[in-house]
C-alpha cells in the first residue's frame, strides 16, 4: 500500500510539473509580461488559461489530471486502512519457565500454573445517590385589568369592568404609570 501510494504521489508530481512547465512556456511564448506574470503572481496562471484557453487546453488537464488520482487514492485508504486495523492480532506465545530438575534423583517437577499477566483493576465505587433539593417556590405573577381611557388599573377579581380593560401583569401596569383604583 505505502508504495503504491509513493507511486501515485511520484506521479501526480511528474504531471503537475510538466502541465505547469508548460502554461508557462505558452506564457512567455505570447508575451514577456504574461511570462513574469504566471511565474510571481499568485493564480495569474488561471488568469492565462482563461484568457488564451486554445493554447493552454492540454497543459491545463495535464496539471489538473492527477486531482482524481488524489482523490481515488485517498477513498481507497480511508477504506481499506480501518480494515487493516482490525484484523486480529496474534497473541503472544507465553512460555511456561524452565522445569527444575532434581540431580539426585532426575525428577521433573512440573511447572505451576502462570499467573495472568494484566489483572483488570476493580471497579470504581459507585456514587451514593444525592438528595433532591426541593425548588424553591416560583414567583406569582399577579394580575390586574387596565384601562387606557382611565390610565387606571383594577384587581383581576372585579366583575364589572370597563369595556376596553385588558389582563396585564400588575407590575408592568404601576411600570407604565396607571394608577391602582377600586372595582367600579
Amino acid at each position: 500500500m505505502v508504495f503504491l501510494s509513493a507511486l501515485v504521489y511520484f506521479l501526480v508530481g511528474v504531471c503537475v510539473i510538466a502541465g505547469s512547465v508548460s502554461i508557462v512556456v505558452a506564457a512567455f511564448r505570447h508575451s514577456l509580461g504574461w511570462g513574469l506574470a504566471v511565474i510571481f503572481v499568485p493564480f495569474a496562471f488561471i488568469a492565462f488559461a482563461i484568457s488564451y484557453w486554445s493554447e493552454v487546453r492540454s497543459a491545463f488537464f495535464i496539471t489538473l489530471a492527477p486531482l482524481g488520482a488524489v482523490i481515488a487514492l485517498v477513498v481507497v485508504a480511508a477504506l481499506v486502512v480501518p480494515l487493516m486495523r482490525h484484523k486480529e492480532k496474534p497473541q503472544p506465545v507465553v512460555e511456561a519457565p524452565a522445569s527444575k530438575t532434581d540431580s539426585a534423583a532426575m525428577v521433573v517437577s512440573t511447572p505451576s500454573t502462570p499467573e495472568p499477566a494484566y489483572i483488570a483493576p476493580p471497579p470504581p465505587p459507585k456514587p451514593a445517590p444525592v438528595a433532591a433539593e426541593p425548588e424553591p417556590d416560583q414567583p406569582v405573577i399577579k394580575k390586574v385589568y387596565v384601562d387606557n381611557a382611565s390610565h387606571k388599573f383594577f384587581p383581576e377579581d372585579c366583575k364589572n369592568l370597563p369595556p376596553n380593560a385588558y389582563k396585564m401583569a400588575r407590575t408592568l401596569a404601576v411600570g407604565q404609570g396607571y394608577k391602582e383604583a377600586a372595582c367600579p
